[in-house]
């Protein structure tokens, strides 16, 4: 979410020690996977850029390769199940997915396995919203792995996904679909 602009000043606290849980998710990636929309990556790298040094493998997702790619970082294309299982394959840590395309299209494909959300308590009025799944998306099973508060009414939710549905199984289940409901914080 952004002020119509794009501006996401907002957002601008003064953080406890630790920045809201964020130096300890980044000890845990070594692998960003993000789509090339605009929208909503922006706030992420700015986060990638005040508590890192970087040293992470990149990866764009995105059908065409029309946009300059970024320093280190590689172009991905293709079945996202065999993208994301080449990426399990490998050695090394957790991988951070960030865009509601990328999200949407890997939890499409059951290849998804926690949720870290920050809800920040604000509401601006007005802006660009940007949705942490897609409309298309299946309803998804979470359940709540831990949370935490921060003195300024920030809150720190982790997520398992219980139910990795994805499209095929959900048009044979289609029956037992409306017993789950999901929902992103604002």
């Amino acid at each position: 979410m952004a002020r119509p602009r794009g501006d996401v000043a907002w957002l601008e606290r003064d953080p406890p020690k630790g920045n809201y849980g964020m130096l300890e998710f980044f000890e845990t990636i070594d692998t960003i996977v993000k789509d090339s929309e605009p929208e909503g990556v922006g706030i992420e790298m700015d986060m990638i850029s005040a508590v890192s040094d970087s040293g992470f493998n990149t990866y764009i997702f995105s059908p065409q390769r029309n946009e300059i790619l970024e320093p280190g970082a590689e172009w991905a294309s293709g079945p996202i199940k065999t993208f994301a299982q080449r990426l399990r394959a490998l050695p090394g840590k957790d991988v951070w997915l960030i865009g509601s395309s990328v999200v949407s299209a890997f939890l499409d494909e059951g290849e998804i396995d926690e949720f870290h959300m920050l809800v920040v308590p604000i509401f601006i009025g007005q802006g660009i919203g940007v949705p942490l799944v897609q409309a298309r998306q299946w309803p998804i099973r979470l359940k709540l792995l831990s949370s935490e508060s921060f003195r300024d009414g920030v809150v720190y939710l982790k997520y398992g996904v219980v139910s990795k549905i994805v499209r095929s199984e959900c048009d044979q289940k289609n029956a037992n679909l409306g017993k789950f409901r999901s929902s992103t914080p604002p």
